[in-house]
């Protein structure tokens, strides 16, 4: 197979695979050429694989688990076969090179967050590969945010915390202000990568490592996260794109982040969704990566009202960013055929319909909500035309077994 072929297959799975991850298992593929000594087809069959997170296992790695009781094989004779080895060994090794030496600076705007932050600060620090630096922006708190902070930041020159007056309300519009006096303090500083963190999360030791790694293999890779989970609740890729990336951890190459003018200030949200959608529409790759994941201990919107009202609002807010009517159709009738959480879809379509039938103003530009609309009609075509695909074939496959 020529170059343009293998990627072209693997491109489709790949597609599938992050389009639909609970249907589709990670992509395991058993590849061969009769002329191992063709090392600049492999080496850029293998640079596209890692670009895109497929992980790769040489045969150097695979064939001795082949043999009896394990034992380890002789490659081969010819010396063609090691030489492409170490081509592929070599790959690797520059990629964990490249991860290693990406600069990183976190910014978290923290509102009254005394009772999650600290173990917020303890996961930070407890990082494989520590921030350049970490600016966290007290926004007006007057619950003992700032005195958990300055007992941290003490004895850690890379943590600095910022001070900005009170206010009465508490809104995203505000958080954005916040993030953007974190990020003034940055101007200096010679980054890769630059990160919202939300003061209400935890994740694992690797965290940072891991999505510093994938900046390090794709370098059209502009926005990066993982999934969440919120108590007993699992963030459902079912009805949404793994394009998508939570805001409570949000990582991007700093040119990205330049191309789309940094975060946009709305008192309604979004600015996490409208982020990300901006930077495709710049023509960056942007990715949640399902292998790690981070609790989120505050459910999303309930800072300071009722989990049913944060739905609606939320359901608002689809409206007026963008989303296509039909995409909320469909979505709502998919989330409600669930047994968990109906009282909460509900709440968040009855919002969605509230804002279309007063005619909500939009909050994004034209352009915004065609692009938007079009990648959810693209994606509900795909999820019908994979349905059809299953039930055909349960239809044929049963009538002819039945025979």
């Amino acid at each position: 197979m020529t170059l343009d072929e293998l990627t072209s297959m693997m491109g489709r799975l790949i597609r599938e695979d992050r389009e639909e991850p609970s249907q589709y298992r990670p992509i395991v593929a058993i590849g061969h050429t009769k002329d191992l000594t063709d090392v600049q087809t492999v080496d850029a069959f293998l640079s596209y694989l890692q670009e895109n997170g497929v992980n790769v296992a040489t045969f150097q790695d695979v064939y001795p688990k082949l043999q009896p009781g394990g034992s380890r094989a002789e490659v081969g004779d010819s010396k063609r076969g090691p030489q492409m080895i170490n081509t592929v060994t070599a790959s690797a090794d520059k990629s964990m090179a490249s991860a290693a030496s990406l600069r990183y600076v976190l910014i978290t705007p923290a509102r009254n967050e005394a009772d999650f932050i600290e173990k917020t600060i303890q996961s930070v620090i407890a990082q494989t590969v520590l921030p350049l630096r970490w600016v966290i922006v007290s926004d007006g708190s007057t619950d003992g945010t700032d005195d958990i902070v300055r007992k941290y930041a003490a004895d850690r020159p890379w943590i600095e915390l910022v001070r900005m007056p009170e206010r009465k309300e508490r809104h995203f519009a505000g958080k954005v202000h916040a993030f953007n006096a974190g990020q003034a303090r940055l101007k200096d500083l010679d980054y890769d990568v630059i990160g919202n963190l939300d003061a209400d999360v935890t994740f694992g030791e690797g965290h940072f490592e891991f999505l510093l790694g994938k900046f390090a293999l794709a370098p059209r890779l502009g926005v990066a996260g993982t999934p969440f989970r919120e108590g007993s609740f699992q963030y459902d890729f079912n009805y949404t794109s793994t394009e998508h990336v939570s805001g409570q951890i949000q990582l991007f190459k700093r040119k990205c982040f330049e191309d789309i003018g940094g975060y946009v200030p709305r008192k309604i949200g979004g600015i996490d969704l409208v982020a990300v959608t901006t930077a495709r529409m710049k023509g960056w790759r942007t990715q949640t990566f399902l292998e790690m994941a981070f609790v989120h201990h505050r459910c999303m919107g309930t800072a300071t009202v009722a989990p049913l009202i944060a739905a609606f609002r939320s359901g608002k807010g689809d409206y007026i960013l963008g989303s296509h009517p039909v995409w909320q159709c469909v979505r709502f009738f998919y989330q409600i055929a669930r047994l968990r959480y109906r009282l909460i879809y509900i709440f968040s379509f009855a919002g969605y319909v509230s804002s279309m039938l007063r005619r909500t103003e939009k909050q994004v530009p034209v352009n915004f909500v065609h692009f938007r609309r079009t990648e959810e009609m693209l994606r509900l075509h795909k999820i019908v035309s994979r349905v059809a695909t299953v039930l055909t074939f349960k239809f044929t496959y049963g009538n002819s077994h039945g025979a």
